[in-house]
């Protein structure tokens, strides 16, 4: 964990969401189809 907040740390912590949020939509997808 670094201490500065470059904008590659924001970008990788929206793309971590993105990706958590698409996982999401797929297994919500699958259990009601």
């Amino acid at each position: 964990m670094t201490a500065r907040n470059g904008p590659e740390a924001i970008a990788g912590s929206a793309s971590m969401r993105a990706i958590l949020l698409v996982y999401a939509i797929k297994f919500a997808s699958v259990q009601f189809p």
